[in-house]
């Protein structure tokens, strides 16, 4: 595990992390500024077209007007569309909530994309208890790397890139082997917190 990213999971299951891409599908569509539509029509595209838009034919719809002027309406099942054709298949398949956005298709309201936002929530909350629980019964062993995955060689010196590759371009020399130290130790005591299981291994 990287606990960075584990500590990420837990803080969007609770609501306290937030990031772009999250703000601009979550936030009603007639409260997008000018740059979060930008940002909406710029990102909100980047799926495979073949294998995911086009399994939503609103999705593609939109797609095919990307470039035209868009409606709340159509920003608003973009946004709720978008996010769709990212969840787990698994979860697709078994929550009939979401299944019944997935039939209507397209007219979506603001509750319909409150209810996305839970429903990914719920989702990031589950994912947790399963390490926890494997962990527990002994099924897996959880290992981990430094808090913030630096590398730890290079955060102790610099300079050891030149071992590994003669020639390289280096920074100016720094040493910081107490902050190495930190990152080890918040790899350990993250897991136990978060977990309740103390690493058995290091991925340095």
């Amino acid at each position: 595990l990287v606990p960075s990213m584990v500590a990420q999971i837990a803080e969007y299951a609770a609501g306290t992390a937030s990031d772009p891409f999250f703000e601009c599908a979550t936030i009603p569509a007639e409260s997008l500024t000018e740059a979060q539509r930008t940002f909406v029509l710029r990102y909100f595209f980047q799926a495979n077209l073949d294998k995911i838009i086009r399994r939503y034919p609103r999705y593609l719809e939109l797609y095919e007007r990307r470039r035209d002027p868009m409606s709340v309406q159509d920003l608003r099942d973009l946004q709720i569309l978008s996010q769709m054709a990212w969840f787990d298949e698994d979860v697709l398949a078994k929550d009939e909530e979401l299944q019944d956005l997935i039939r209507r298709g397209r007219n979506y309201s603001v509750r319909d994309q409150d209810l996305m936002t839970r429903k990914q929530r719920e989702a990031l909350s589950a994912v947790l208890p399963v390490y926890r629980d494997f962990a527990a019964r002994g099924q897996i062993e959880i290992s981990t790397t430094p808090f913030y995955h630096p590398i730890l060689p290079l955060l102790c010196d610099s300079d050891i890139a030149a071992v590994s590759h003669p020639g390289v371009t280096l920074p100016e020399k720094f040493q910081y082997p107490h902050d190495a130290l930190v990152q080890l130790e918040r790899a350990r005591a993250s897991p136990r917190d978060l977990l309740g299981v103390t690493p058995v291994g290091l991925l340095p």
